[in-house]
């Protein structure tokens, strides 16, 4: 048999492993979508692709009444005040989120490298849990598994909670406790063709 894990373009994902975003949203109901930054990007960068923040924003707009859209991440700073993936992150607040962010912690190595550390689950974990008094649907887009426990006390209280992440993103692929876990889950190959990031060369009007 082929492997075709690392080729998800390439293949039909059997659709009972995955909730389309139709299947998973409502346009009547209240919806938070709270976005994990530092692992939604490994998960996209091991999908071989770029996601069009502008166009996931748009499509998530018209599929449900969005209450809350939040991105979370820590600030990777240097030492001379550059932020790393600034443009980016501005492009994304531009755009109509709401970011979250604390400073990245810094540390120096002996071999004088520098290990960044920075994960924003207790902000998430916080919010869900805050936000998930005034909605009734809250999507996690992370893989982690952290977040597994979160969904359980979530649903608890009646909460319908879905996660978007992939399972065939190699080395970066959802947990499958939370995959499990969540009412909807729902693959970012699902809709990958929708919210890809398009570019033009200078020869295209």
């Amino acid at each position: 048999m082929n492997d075709t894990s690392s080729h998800p373009e390439s293949f039909q994902i059997p659709e009972e492993d995955f909730h389309t975003l139709d299947a998973a949203l409502y346009s009547e109901e209240k919806t938070a979508i709270l976005i994990d930054g530092a692992n939604c990007f490994s998960t996209i960068r091991a999908l071989e692709f770029q996601l069009d923040w502008k166009k996931f924003y748009f499509l998530i707009h018209s599929k449900t009444t969005v209450m809350a859209l939040r991105y979370y991440t820590a600030l990777n700073q240097e030492d001379d005040g550059v932020i790393h993936n600034k443009k980016l992150l501005d492009f994304i607040e531009y755009n109509g989120y709401t970011m979250i962010t604390k400073p990245a912690k810094r540390i120096a190595l002996e071999d004088g490298k520098v290990r960044v550390k920075g994960n924003m689950d207790i902000e998430i974990t916080l919010d869900a849990i805050e936000i998930s008094k005034n909605v009734d649907h809250i999507v996690l887009m992370t893989g982690d598994g952290d977040f597994a426990a979160l969904v359980s006390f979530l649903q608890r209280k009646g909460k319908k909670v879905s996660v978007i992440s992939s399972r065939w993103a190699r080395g970066a692929a959802v947990s499958d406790d939370l995959r499990r876990g969540a009412t909807h889950f729902i693959d970012l190959v699902s809709f990958k063709d929708e919210v890809v990031l398009q570019r033009y060369s200078q020869d295209e009007e």
